[in-house]
Formats: structure tokens, C-alpha cells, sequence
């Protein structure tokens, strides 16, 4: 064989082995994931005197060890928009973001230092038992965003900059001690080298000194874009081999994921591999994408998504992932948030929460032995146990992290908590104005919690009172400022309030639950061919106690009589409602609308006020009506051919208000309405062609056929 042809099919045989194995990686993240982010682990339960319990238990995974994260923002950012912010953060994220601790919003000017921001995020995060990342302790470009602007003002000096510098980081990483996790020291080192350049390299590492210095426990990141997209990797590294050969005490590797158009996932495991060589833990600090500008649809954001967070999810290293951003109307990227400006769900706000909450979770049943023992194999993080003891229920917080693998940990019932109330269902009063989050137990009187639970739609609608319902303590009512109305979607939640159950039990965090809008409205209206019904179609079966009164129809803008209404046969969403006059023309416009009344759906639910709405008018076109031989030949046309304007004349009714509809030859109306005999008429709204006019003059038809040019 020749040498340099097996040469070659041996480079081929590798590349496709390569290829292989390169695809197999990602096809094989889920079997990753069950490995590298799931442990066995073991409890006992005892009661007081120590006697294993021996009964059914149920364990429920409330919170990843790992850091699925986003930005978190201050309420002041948009008052009206942040109790859905924080329910929305509870429920999909475990950990923040701080991207305003930023040099520049926390010490505007020198001297001048405001830590009442960074505070009530933090006040926020501990009551959330959030894991929380400072981003950033220094920012080294030119630019008033990336520093105070009296440090870019370009009249400190080198040295006074590099002791600015040591001051702003001892004093704030001190101030929040014990309470910050980690800090992204330098952001983008490798790319933003303005301050480096005034004050020397070694502003780098020995800001990662001092930060130590003033808080041992927090871990310190270096943090660089354009890593796992348009990758610098090679920069990268050499920087923190840089940062490490000077002593820097570097706990970890931070790369932002501003992405393009797709998620590359090989690039993105191809740049993890480089930075895997210096064996410190990775997070993906900031990931958005382009959405809008890229016209990427909602599913295929979805999918990019779910692909970026299997990709590093399944990566050894990595240990926390951050979106950079909730929703569009603060997106830093147009439409990379997993909800719109509305705040309502998209695709992808479904899949991120099932891949965290549902598909990478746990939730485990199993009995324990006759020592009172129970084994399980989960997800690393916290955990709620559920243990059955004989008619009585006990509950513990118990943390099945990393740490506690392979040791058994003693649940003793003297340490237990009470069941908390499970929310079962949120729907809508039987008007609207009420809001009822039906419960799984009794409830205590819920009114000290009225600023604990928010109902939104596009906006918040203030919550005026809170109650049990009357008969029913299972059942909280809020009361709303504002019915809600048919279609309207609309979100309910509660956070960090003190509500308890009769039991003792307390309410944990819910939200956003979508409200059961179980409100009728109307969906479609029609005529029957004869012009003697109108059919209107609700959206929900509705009672045959019709309030006729209530409704009302127009043709022609002229109120029409309805002379009775019942429910269509076989068809209890429909009612066919009878007119006193017929519908006699197939150009004439119908419309109905309802007054709010008593008139109900089946089950009870009160129909809201609409209208006028439009009615399909099913009369056929009366084609052979279009007969200009007839009515009152006085009445003439002129000029004919037409361009903007026509003028009707009649010499027995000269300045005398007529009713006229002018008819493409189809017998469709093209325009309505009154107008004076001898008074031009405009028509440059219709298009060139052949049509008729209607003219009604004392209940009696004259048909006049002209052309528009």
C-alpha cells in the first residue's frame, strides 16, 4: 500500500474516532449529570427517647448545592415590578448575582459611600438563604461603568489610584464579611488593561490579596469574556498563570457566556477542557444571548437554553451557572430574558424550570428499616424530609450536600417542624374580584399577611384584603383593586410572610402560580342565513337563565329589538338570540354587547360586560337586488366615471337626508352611512372599479350603478 494514501486514512480513521467520541460526549451529559452531580447518602430517625422509627417517609429536593443563578436587583430598580421579581426568583434560582457592587453605584464620588442598595439585596438574599456572588471589586477599563468616574477622570496618579484601589476592596469585602460568598475580584483582566497600565500589573494580584485579607471564607474569581464564545482561551490562561505565579489566591475561574446566535457546545466544552487543566472550579457568570437581533424564535430559544445548561451542568468543574437577566424590559441582550416585557412565561422560562426543578431533581419515596434507617441516591443540595409517624407528620430541613456524603445523619422528633401548608390550586372568584389559593390544610386568619401575598397581570393589582373563606378555612380570599376580566392572565404569590397553619405548620414561598381564570366571555358571534338569529358562542357552557334585558344589538348603528334567546340545542356554549327585524341585507354591519348583569356560565361564574362586538353577517348577498331598473328614477348619479367624489341628486327631495350603502358588484359593502341630496359624497377611500349605491328613501330602495377611476 502506498504510505502517504495510508497515512491518510489513518488521519481519517482518527478524525472520525474523534468526531465519535466528540458527539458521544454530549449525547452522554444525562449519564454525567446522574454521576457527577448525584450522591448516596443516608438518615435515621429516632423519637425522643431515641427508638429508631420505623414508617414512610418522603424525600423532596428544595434546593440545588449547585448555583443556578441571575441578576439580583435592587426594588428601587422598579418598585411596581418587584414583588413578581422576587417570586420569580425563588422559584426558578437558588443564587444572585450582585452586578451593582460595582465600584462605580457604590462610591460615586470619593468618599462618598452608599451601601443601601447593596444592603437590602443582601437583607433579601439572607432571608432567601441565597448563595451570593459581588460582581465586581474592580473593573479595570477607561470608562465611567467600569470605574468611579473621578478614578478615569485622568487627573490621579498612578499611585493615589493603586491606593484607591486597596482601599475600596479591604473596606467593602470587611463590610460584608461572612455574609458575600465570592466576589469576581478582576473582571476582564485580559481585555480591560487601562488601569494595569497606571498603576502596574501587580494591582491584579494583590487585589486578590487584600480581598482575602479582608474576608478568608469568601472565594475569589477572576472573571473574562469572549472564553466560550469567539474564545481567547489562549489569553486567558496565560493571565492566570500570571495571576498564580504572583501569588495571587485565586479559588476559581469565571467565564461569561454572551452568546451569539446558537450555542456551540463542543467550543464551549473545547474552552472548559483548556481551563480544567488548572483544576479550580468554573461558573458561567453572565449567559444571555442575542435573540431579537437575530429573529431566534421562542423554541429555538428554548433549546439553546437547555443545550448550554446540559452542556456545563454535566462539566466536572463547573459549579454554577447565572442567567444575565429574568425578563426583557431590563435585558442587557433584547429578548434574551426567559419572560417578556410583560412578565409573562415564554418557552423557555418552562424549560429551565423543568430541567432544574423536575428532569435534575429528586423527590423520593421509600420506608425506613427496623433500625430506622433510610438510603437514597440524589442531587446534591437541601433537602426536605417528610417522615410518617403513625397519624402524626413530622418535617425536616436536612442538607444532603457533597460534605455529608456517605455519613448518616439522625433525625430526632424533638427537632421536628410541623407540615407546612401545600398550595393545591389559585382561581378566580365567581365576579372576578376575589383570588382563592385553595390549601391542603386549615389556615390561620391570613390578614396580618396582606403585604406577604401580590397578585400581576401586566402590572400589579393591589391586594385590599385578606381572609379565609367563609366556611371553608382550607381557602384564602384576596380580595382585588381591580376585577380580573375573561382571558386576562394573571399571577399570584407570597413571600416571607408568617402565615401558619392551625396545625402550626408555616406557609413556605409560592410563586408565580398562574391564576384559573374560570371567567366566561364571549368568543365568536354570527347570523343565521335567514338574517332571524344571532348565535354568540361563549367560551364556557352558560345558564339558560338568560337576561335578554342585558344585551343588545345594532345594525346598521341602529338598535335592533331582540325579542327572546335560548341555548342553541346540543351546543350549551351557544345562545340564538331571536331579532324582531330581521338581518335583511348581507352588507349590514352587526354588533352586540352585554351590560354587565346576572347572566352566569353553569357552574356559577359570572359573565363580565363586552361590546360591541362584531357579528359575522352569514345573509347572502342579494346579487339580483343590484337591479338599477328600478325605485325612483328622479334620483341620478353624477359625475359617472367618478374619482373622489359623487353627488346624489333628486329632484323631489333636493337637500333631504337619505340612508345609502354603496356595493361592490359582489354585493359587499364597501361604505355606509347618511348623506344630503344635491351634497358631494366622498368616496376616495374606495378602490377603482364597478359598484352600486343603495339609496333608501322613505322605506322605498333606489339602486344607482356607477365607475370609480
Amino acid at each position: 500500500m502506498n504510505k502517504r494514501r495510508l497515512i491518510i486514512q489513518v488521519a481519517l480513521l482518527f478524525l472520525t474516532c474523534t468526531m465519535a467520541y466528540t458527539q458521544n460526549w454530549y449525547d452522554e451529559a444525562e449519564e454525567r449529570i446522574d454521576t457527577l452531580r448525584k450522591g448516596d447518602f443516608s438518615f435515621r430517625v429516632v423519637d425522643p427517647g431515641s427508638n429508631p422509627i420505623h414508617d414512610s417517609v418522603t424525600i423532596k429536593l428544595k434546593k440545588h448545592e449547585f448555583q443556578w443563578g441571575n441578576i439580583l436587583t435592587h426594588p428601587a430598580y422598579d418598585q411596581n415590578d418587584f414583588n413578581w421579581y422576587q417570586a420569580t426568583m425563588l422559584k426558578y434560582f437558588n443564587a444572585g448575582n450582585i452586578e451593582r457592587f460595582k465600584w462605580n453605584y457604590m462610591e460615586p464620588e470619593p468618599g462618598n459611600v452608599d451601601y443601601s442598595e447593596i444592603d437590602t439585596i443582601m437583607g433579601w438574599a439572607k432571608k432567601a438563604g441565597w448563595y451570593t456572588r459581588g460582581h465586581c471589586l474592580i473593573w479595570g477599563g477607561p470608562n465611567s461603568w467600569q470605574l468611579p468616574s473621578w478614578i478615569v477622570a485622568d487627573t490621579m496618579s498612578g499611585e493615589k489610584m493603586y491606593g484607591a484601589c486597596e482601599t475600596r476592596i479591604r473596606r467593602d469585602v470587611t463590610k460584608y464579611a461572612g455574609a458575600m460568598n465570592e466576589y469576581d475580584v478582576i473582571n476582564e483582566p485580559f481585555h480591560e488593561t487601562w488601569l494595569a497600565q497606571r498603576t502596574g500589573d501587580s494591582i491584579n494580584w494583590n487585589a486578590f490579596r487584600w480581598a482575602e485579607e479582608s474576608d478568608p471564607a469568601a472565594k475569589l474569581f477572576v472573571n473574562e469574556y469572549n472564553i466560550i464564545v469567539w474564545p481567547v482561551i489562549d489569553e486567558y490562561m496565560a493571565t492566570i498563570r500570571e495571576l498564580l505565579s504572583n501569588g495571587a489566591p485565586l479559588d476559581g475561574i469565571g467565564v461569561q457566556g454572551h452568546m451569539e446566535n446558537n450555542i456551540n457546545w463542543q467550543q464551549i466544552k473545547t474552552s472548559l477542557d483548556s481551563l480544567a487543566k488548572f483544576n479550580l472550579p468554573i461558573t458561567v457568570t453572565e449567559f444571555d444571548m442575542k435573540i431579537d437581533e437575530y429573529g431566534i424564535s421562542e423554541q429555538n430559544q428554548a433549546d439553546y437554553y437547555a443545550r448550554i445548561m446540559r452542556t456545563v451542568f454535566s462539566y466536572p468543574l463547573v459549579e454554577g451557572f447565572y442567567f444575565f437577566g429574568v425578563y426583557d424590559k431590563y435585558a442587557w441582550r433584547e429578548g434574551s430574558g426567559i419572560f417578556n416585557e410583560n412578565k409573562f412565561p415564554k418557552i423557555a422560562a418552562d424549560t429551565v424550570y423543568q430541567l432544574i426543578h423536575e428532569k435534575w431533581s429528586t423527590s423520593y419515596a421509600d420506608t425506613t428499616d427496623s433500625e430506622g434507617s433510610c438510603k437514597f441516591n440524589g442531587f446534591y443540595g437541601d433537602y426536605e424530609v417528610t417522615v410518617k409517624t403513625g397519624d402524626s407528620t413530622a418535617i425536616f430541613d436536612v442538607p444532603f450536600t457533597k460534605a455529608n456524603e456517605g455519613i448518616e445523619i439522625e433525625l430526632n422528633l424533638i427537632d421536628a417542624m410541623y407540615p407546612h401548608p401545600e398550595l393545591l390550586q389559585v382561581q378566580t372568584s365567581t365576579d372576578g374580584s376575589q383570588v382563592e389559593l385553595v390549601f391542603d390544610m386549615e389556615l390561620n386568619d391570613p390578614s396580618s399577611n396582606i403585604d406577604k401575598f401580590s397578585v400581576y397581570s401586566v402590572t400589579e393589582i393591589p391586594v385590599t384584603s385578606a381572609s379565609l373563606k367563609t366556611g371553608n378555612p382550607n381557602t384564602v380570599v384576596l380580595t382585588l383593586s381591580a376585577p380580573l376580566i375573561y382571558r386576562q392572565k394573571a399571577y399570584a404569590s407570597y413571600t416571607f410572610g408568617n402565615l401558619t397553619s392551625a396545625k402550626g405548620g408555616t406557609l413556605s414561598n409560592f410563586g408565580p402560580e398562574e391564576i384559573i381564570n374560570l371567567l366566561p366571555g364571549f368568543k365568536a358571534g354570527y347570523t343565521n342565513e335567514e338574517g332571524t338569529q344571532v348565535m354568540v358562542t361563549f367560551s364556557k357552557e352558560m345558564s339558560d337563565v338568560i337576561p335578554i334585558e342585558s344585551f343588545g344589538i345594532e345594525v346598521n348603528n341602529e338598535d335592533r329589538t331582540i325579542t327572546g334567546a335560548e341555548i342553541v340545542a346540543g351546543d350549551a356554549e351557544t345562545i340564538a338570540f331571536s331579532l324582531g327585524t330581521p338581518v335583511e341585507d348581507a352588507s349590514d354591519m352587526i354588533f352586540i354587547s352585554y351590560n354587565p348583569g346576572t347572566f352566569t356560565s353553569w357552574d356559577g361564574y359570572l359573565l363580565g360586560g363586552f361590546g360591541p362586538k362584531y357579528v359575522q353577517n352569514n345573509v347572502p348577498p342579494d346579487v339580483e337586488s343590484l337591479n338599477t331598473n328600478n325605485g325612483d328614477e328622479n334620483i341620478l348619479i353624477y359625475p359617472n366615471p367618478a374619482e373622489n367624489y359623487i353627488v346624489i341628486e333628486s329632484a323631489k327631495a333636493a337637500g333631504h337626508e337619505f340612508r345609502y350603502k354603496i356595493v361592490d358588484i359582489s354585493g359587499k359593502l364597501c361604505q355606509s352611512g347618511t348623506a344630503d341630496f344635491g351634497k358631494q359624497l366622498d368616496i376616495s377611500q374606495i378602490d377603482q372599479g364597478i359598484y352600486f349605491v343603495k339609496i333608501n328613501t322613505d322605506d322605498k330602495l333606489t339602486v344607482r350603478k356607477f365607475i370609480l377611476e
